[in-house]
């Protein structure tokens, strides 16, 4: 005999999209195309993306948010997420300066490029970039160019990553 998901199951599985999947953070909010992407790849019908957002909202999970939805603090802890401390911010730092910009030892990353990435691929705040390149400066990985706009890889930097 066949049996529905269970709305909180379902709920699990919204706030994941929004954690494991997009990165997002307490306030984070994705719009109603990313869950018509996402959900269908989950193996679910949409009639169970609507059970679940609704539970989730009846939580206080999720809030609506224009063209879709917002993750709340409660959301992103009952997620599982976790918000990066700087260490693991400027150790995410590094893997994209080394393995995304393929930077080597005294090669410059341009600090737009930086954050571009990490805000629109990473879906991860500024303030945990600032916090990460600080760190990364702080133990000698990176170096400001002084230019106002690049950062400079060190041996250090690339050994560490």
């Amino acid at each position: 005999m066949a049996t529905l998901p269970d709305p909180e199951t379902l709920a699990l599985k919204v706030l994941s999209i929004f954690v494991n999947q997009y990165h997002c953070r307490p306030g984070g909010a994705l719009r109603l195309a990313v869950f018509l992407s996402a959900w269908p790849k989950l193996g679910y019908p949409m009639d169970d993306f609507a059970r679940g957002a609704e539970f989730a909202e009846a939580q206080g999970w999720l809030e609506e948010a224009p063209q879709g939805f917002r993750i709340t603090e409660a959301g992103f802890a009952k997620a599982g997420g976790i918000i990066p401390t700087a260490d693991a911010s400027a150790r995410q730092v590094l893997s994209l300066c080394v393995n995304h910009f393929m930077t080597r030892p005294n090669g410059l990353v341009m600090v737009k490029n930086l954050h571009l990435i990490w805000q629109t691929r990473l879906h991860h705040k500024a303030d945990e970039l600032a916090s990460g390149v600080d760190l990364c400066i702080e133990n000698g990985w990176l170096e400001d160019a002084g230019n106002g706009m690049s950062l400079r890889l060190t041996e250090a930097g690339f050994a560490e990553a």
